[in-house]
């Protein structure tokens, strides 16, 4: 997957972040103001675009939305209808719901990537407990301090597929 000296091309890196349902991914992501590379990094984690994944936990779908957040947004968020909700291993429905999701988490944080990332993973409520308790902690020092390892590990590595897709694909304007 590399050249002579064993780094990897454009065209490899690619493959390892690809632009799965892009159609889908850029019409949200025009609809909410969303960079599109943000929904495909949080795709990429959650579920590396697998549709019929489901964690441990009871996630399921590309964006790996759990069941009660699904049907909170149903009733919450007039983007959001129960037929989204009833079936989240549809990439059409569970893309519509990660990206409400990220939206309505990307204005509760006032714009705070870190913070709406944190909130994505490990639930808004922990993440204003986090807030609280580390109220002077820059961003590096915020996800550090981030309690819950599964969510500061998350943070981190959907930060680095953004970079990934940021650097390997032109800006959508």
């Amino acid at each position: 997957g590399g050249n002579e000296k064993g780094v990897k091309t454009m065209d490899r890196l690619r493959l390892e972040y690809p632009r799965a349902y892009w159609a889908e991914v850029k019409a949200l992501a025009q609809e909410f103001g969303i960079d599109p590379y943000l929904i495909l990094a949080v795709a990429r984690q959650e579920s590396t675009f697998r549709p019929n994944l489901t964690s441990h936990a009871g996630a399921s779908g590309v964006m790996q939305l759990m069941p009660g957040t699904a049907n909170w947004l149903a009733e919450v968020d007039p983007n959001i209808s129960t037929g989204h909700v009833k079936n989240l291993e549809s990439p059409v429905n569970s893309l519509r719901l990660g990206g409400v999701y990220i939206d309505r988490m990307f204005r509760r944080s006032d714009g705070n990537l870190v913070d709406t990332l944190a909130s994505y993973n490990g639930g808004p409520g922990n993440r204003d407990k986090w807030r609280k308790r580390f109220p002077n902690h820059d961003l590096d020092a915020f996800v550090e301090a981030i309690p819950f390892e599964e969510t500061k590990s998350y943070v981190k590595k959907v930060l680095g597929n953004y970079a990934a897709y940021r650097s390997l694909y032109p800006a959508v304007g």
